[in-house]
């Protein structure tokens, strides 16, 4: 996205401009070089909340899924998984032990976008077992929604990295500075 000439100062290549996520710590890796570990597959009723966001009826079935994600066969993160039945009807360690995007779109599902957001937390005693680090160490939440072209939620991955690192390009955005000049 960026780069130097000697001389001459810093670039920015315009043609990545459009999309917002430059660089994160997973997607350096090729997909050889990534996989996954089932921890639990469990299909459940959903709580109030999850029939809320996949918009499902009171007999609708969810997916709750528990898989470890290594990078040349190293932990790096892991990830607690909700998918509605009705999205995946079959579901087994297969599909977990590889790229659920990959599944998805292997049935023609449409992946529209995703939105993701970032927190700062101390890693449980249980997680740092499984990360092979000590208990409240720091690590980042990542909680990813993905939605379908249709709006659909298809899915929401709550994910634990003790290593993650991300990069971002985006515009100034004056309407948001003006907003919190007047608070």
């Amino acid at each position: 996205m960026v780069t130097s000439k000697v001389g001459s100062g810093y670039f920015v290549n315009t043609a990545l401009i459009g999309t917002p996520l430059v660089y994160n710590s997973i997607t350096e890796n090729s997909f050889e070089e990534i996989s996954y570990k089932k921890i639990q597959l469990n299909k459940a009723l959903p709580d109030n909340h999850e029939q809320q966001i996949f918009s499902l009826s009171d007999n609708e079935y969810i997916w709750k899924i528990r898989r470890l994600r290594l990078i040349n066969n190293k932990v790096v993160q892991i990830e607690e998984a909700k998918i509605p039945v009705s999205v995946f009807p079959e579901m087994n360690a297969e599909i977990i032990e590889s790229s659920i995007q990959k599944h998805a779109l292997s049935k023609g599902l449409q992946i529209d976008s995703y939105l993701t957001t970032y927190q700062a937390v101390n890693v449980s005693k249980e997680d740092a077992e499984l990360l092979g680090c000590k208990k409240n160490v720091a690590a980042m939440n990542i909680t990813n929604r993905g939605f379908l072209a249709s709006g659909e939620l298809f899915i929401v991955s709550d994910i634990i990295d003790i290593n993650y690192q991300c990069t971002y390009h985006t515009p100034f955005n004056s309407e948001s500075m003006s907003y919190r000049d007047n608070k």
